[in-house]
C-alpha cells in the first residue's frame, strides 16, 4: 500500500491542476518557442565552397535572431491546444488502467479481506474520477486551454552553433525539443550556387516553407538575407516590416516608440506592422518626430534632416577659473567656456580639485553670462592652505638662492677678462689660456643660471597665485 501511495502521488504531481473531481485545467507549460538550424548538405560544390554548408545556416540564424518573440497563430493555437488535451487524455487513460488493475488485483489477490476491500474501494473511486476527467477533457475546446499569445524565442545551438545535418526532421526536432527546425542543401550549378532552405514545424508535422535562390558565389550574403526575410513569416508568426532611419549625424539619438535604438543611422528589423513613432534628438535642438504606418515586408527608409537652431551662446565662468564643465554628465571643456543656449533644461556641473562641485540648471532663458564662485572643500581645508603656502615659500627660497649664482659667475668672468687683457702681449706669463677658458665658462654659466633663476621666479609667482586663490576661497567662503 505504501508503494502504491507513493507511485500515485508521483503521477498526480505531474498532472494538470484539478478544480474538482470532474474538471481539469490544461495549460501550456513551455516557456520558450525553440528553433534550431542544421548544417546544410553540400552537393557537388568545389572544395573552396564546402564552407557554405556551415556559413549559410549561421548567417540565417544571425539574421533571424533579431526576432525576439514568436506570435502563436490561430492555427497553431488550435493544433497545440488539441495536442495538449490529447496528451492529458492519454495520461488520464493510464491512470484509469492503473486503477482497474489495482481493483482487479484486489478481487483475485490473497490476504486480509478487509484490506482488499479497502483497496477495491479506493480503486473504484479512482476509476470514477478518471472517467469523469476523461469525459471532461473530451468535451474541452481549444479555447479552454491556457496558451500565451506570444513566446520568447530561444535559439537551440549544437556544435559551433549548429545542429548536425538533418536527415529526418521529425526525429531531430523531437530529440532537441524544437518547435521549428531549419535545414537545407547547397548545390553548384556551373558557376552559380543553388541555395535551398527548408523549415519543418514540429507542431504541424510537416514542412511549412521551402525557400531557394540561385546566385553567383559573390552574391551569397544577399541571397541569404532574402531567404531569411521569407522565413521570418514562420519564425515571427506575424506580419513584419523594417524601418531604417538616416540622419547623417552620429551624435543624433534615435528613438522608436520611446525606445532608444541607436545613433545617427540605424535599421530596426522585423517590427510589428502598424503605426510607429520615430523620434530623433540632438543636444541643443527640439526633437524631430515622425509617425509612420508599416506594412507587411515593407522596408521603410526615413531620411530625417535635423534642423539647426541659431542661438546666442551662454558663457560660463568660475572663480577660480579652470573648472571642468559637464553638461548632462558629458564633459564639454573648462571655464571660462561658451556653449550653445539649450532649447530645454540642461544640468550643468562644475568640478575643480580642492573645491566643492557647483551645480545649476541651464535653460533657454538663462543670462548670457553665468559666474559661479567655487567653495573650497571643508575636508582638510587648513592643511591644503598650509600646503599651498609651503609650496610658495619653497619656490621663493629656491629663487632667492639662485639669484647670487649669476652674479658670482659674471664677476668671475669680469675678473678673468681683466687679467687676460692685462697680460696681452706678455708671452712669458704661463696659464693665459686657462684664464681665457675659465672666463668663457663663467660667462656661459652665468647666462644659464639667469635662465634657471627666471624659471624659478615663474614657479614662485605661480605658487603665489595658487596660494592667494586658495586663501581667498578659504577666508571668504
Amino acid at each position: 500500500m505504501r508503494k502504491t501511495a507513493v507511485l500515485a502521488f508521483a503521477v498526480v504531481s505531474l498532472l494538470p491542476v484539478y478544480a474538482d473531481a470532474g474538471t481539469v485545467t490544461v495549460r501550456d507549460a513551455r516557456e520558450f518557442w525553440r528553433i534550431g538550424f542544421g548544417v546544410f548538405d553540400v552537393d557537388g560544390a568545389a572544395s573552396e565552397f564546402a564552407f557554405l554548408g556551415r556559413s549559410v545556416p549561421l548567417l540565417l540564424r544571425e539574421r533571424l535572431s533579431e526576432i525576439n518573440a514568436h506570435a502563436i497563430t490561430p492555427a497553431e493555437r488550435e493544433t497545440y491546444a488539441r495536442s495538449l488535451i490529447d496528451a492529458e487524455i492519454v495520461r488520464e487513460g493510464r491512470r484509469l488502467t492503473d486503477a482497474v488493475q489495482r481493483r482487479d488485483g484486489a478481487y483475485f489477490g490473497t490476504g486480509d479481506e478487509a484490506a482488499r476491500e479497502r483497496t477495491r474501494s479506493a480503486a473504484r473511486e479512482d476509476i470514477r474520477a478518471a472517467r469523469e476527467r476523461i469525459a471532461f477533457l473530451e468535451e474541452m475546446s481549444s479555447d479552454d486551454v491556457e496558451i500565451p499569445s506570444t513566446k520568447p524565442i530561444r535559439m537551440v545551438q549544437g556544435e559551433s552553433g549548429l545542429l548536425p545535418a538533418v536527415v529526418f526532421p521529425e526525429r531531430t526536432s523531437r530529440e532537441h525539443d524544437l518547435d521549428l527546425i531549419v535545414f537545407g542543401t547547397i548545390e553548384m550549378l556551373g558557376e552559380y550556387v543553388f541555395v535551398d532552405a527548408t523549415a519543418y514545424s514540429t507542431l504541424a508535422g510537416k514542412v511549412v516553407a521551402s525557400e531557394y535562390d540561385v546566385v553567383l558565389p559573390t552574391e551569397i550574403e544577399d541571397a541569404v538575407a532574402d531567404i531569411a526575410d521569407r522565413l521570418a513569416d514562420f519564425v515571427a508568426g506575424r506580419d513584419w516590416g523594417d524601418i531604417a532611419v538616416r540622419t547623417g549625424d552620429r551624435s543624433v539619438r534615435i528613438f522608436l516608440n520611446d525606445r532608444h535604438v541607436g545613433y545617427g543611422d540605424t535599421t530596426v528589423r522585423f517590427l510589428e506592422t502598424g503605426s510607429h513613432t520615430v523620434r530623433i534628438v540632438n543636444h541643443g535642438s527640439p526633437a524631430v518626430v515622425r509617425t509612420v504606418t508599416l506594412h507587411h515586408r515593407e522596408k521603410l527608409v526615413l531620411d530625417l534632416e535635423y534642423p539647426t537652431v541659431a542661438a546666442d551662446p551662454v558663457t560660463i565662468e568660475s572663480i577660480p577659473p579652470g573648472a571642468s564643465v559637464y553638461q548632462n554628465a558629458v564633459y564639454v571643456g573648462v571655464t571660462p567656456i561658451a556653449i550653445p543656449t539649450p532649447w530645454k533644461v540642461d544640468h550643468i556641473r562644475l568640478t575643480n580639485e580642492g573645491y566643492r562641485d557647483s551645480q545649476f540648471l541651464l535653460t533657454p532663458d538663462s543670462p548670457a553670462t553665468i559666474s559661479r564662485a567655487l567653495t573650497i572643500d571643508d575636508f582638510d581645508a587648513e592643511q591644503r592652505l598650509t600646503d599651498r603656502r609651503n609650496a610658495f615659500y619653497r619656490s621663493l627660497g629656491h629663487f632667492v638662492l639662485s639669484v647670487p649664482v649669476p652674479i658670482v659667475l659674471f664677476g668671475v668672468y669680469r675678473d678673468n677678462l681683466t687679467v687676460f687683457s692685462a697680460t696681452e702681449g706678455i708671452q712669458t706669463i704661463s696659464g693665459r689660456e686657462d684664464i681665457a677658458r675659465t672666463g668663457l665658462t663663467a660667462y656661459y654659466g652665468g647666462w644659464v643660471s639667469v635662465g634657471v633663476s627666471g624659471a624659478l621666479l615663474f614657479r614662485a609667482v605661480r605658487d603665489l597665485v595658487r596660494y592667494i586663490s586658495v586663501g581667498e576661497a578659504y577666508h571668504f567662503e
